[in-house]
């Protein structure tokens, strides 16, 4: 289970693996820098729970990874930042055994964690 999610978080071998991400190089390459105004009210610092959802190709994907980015950069521990991308094939057991394996890895950690579940 765990070789699912580690290369999905690249950022646990190095906070710099984020630089490699397609949609932060996009952004970083692009001559319009779009920063929408729902990034600036995700309050990462309350036991919240927000859900995102629009249309296909809008930026939410390129909004998730500039979150990340944003508190790597911000000193974040790694380990804190949790992602993972299931689709029609993931199951809700899936999805549970991943999210256990993931707590359970990083139980040790007293910090936040960020859980980014994105379909």
């Amino acid at each position: 289970m765990w070789e699912e999610i580690s290369p999905l978080n690249p950022w646990w071998q190095s906070e710099s693996n984020i630089n490699n991400d397609i949609k932060i190089q996009e952004f970083n390459e692009s001559g319009i820098k779009w920063d929408p105004r729902i990034r600036r009210t995700f309050d990462l610092n309350r036991d919240l729970i927000y859900s995102l959802r629009g249309p296909r190709q809008v930026g939410k994907t390129t909004l998730i990874k500039l979150q990340i980015k944003e508190l790597l950069d911000k000193q974040t521990a790694k380990w804190n930042i949790f992602y993972f991308a299931f689709d029609i094939h993931t199951s809700v057991r899936d999805l549970v055994s991943i999210l256990k394996t993931y707590f359970d890895r990083t139980s040790n950690l007293r910090n936040r964690k960020v859980v980014v579940i994105y379909s």
